[in-house]
């Protein structure tokens, strides 16, 4: 749920399908994750101008008000961490786990486009 709202929190209105492909998750979880962040009052939804069928989701006020108190307490826990590394070291950390990231996700439609991955078998087609 935290994930849903923070993708929304930096994207702003998306709608479910979009959640869920920044998140690499199925529709269905995020459906079910968007259904009770609206029932909290953390989410909210609007219509879609570009889809009738395909609501946008949106954060509330009170819903960035809580992840902002939450990021803020997740960031003063962390603060405390690996305080050998420096800002530079972190950026480049990130920067070599988003590389890594962006070929494996290639590499995998590569694969799914040449019918080698089946991921209801766990990966690689037998």
């Amino acid at each position: 749920m935290r994930a849903v709202v923070e993708v929304l929190v930096e994207a702003g209105g998306l709608t479910v399908p979009e959640i869920g492909r920044r998140l690499d998750l199925p529709r269905q979880p995020v459906q079910r994750h968007v259904n009770d962040l609206v029932g909290c009052h953390a989410l909210a939804t609007r219509p879609n101008p570009a889809h009738r069928r395909s609501v946008l989701v949106e954060v509330t006020p009170s819903g960035r008000a809580a992840f902002g108190r939450i990021r803020a307490a997740e960031r003063a826990e962390l603060a405390g961490l690996a305080e050998e590394c420096s800002d530079a070291r972190l950026r480049s950390a990130t920067a070599v786990l988003a590389a890594l990231d962006r070929d494996v996700r290639a590499k995998v439609a590569e694969r799914r486009a040449l019918g080698s991955v089946d991921l209801e078998r766990g990966g690689v087609a037998r």
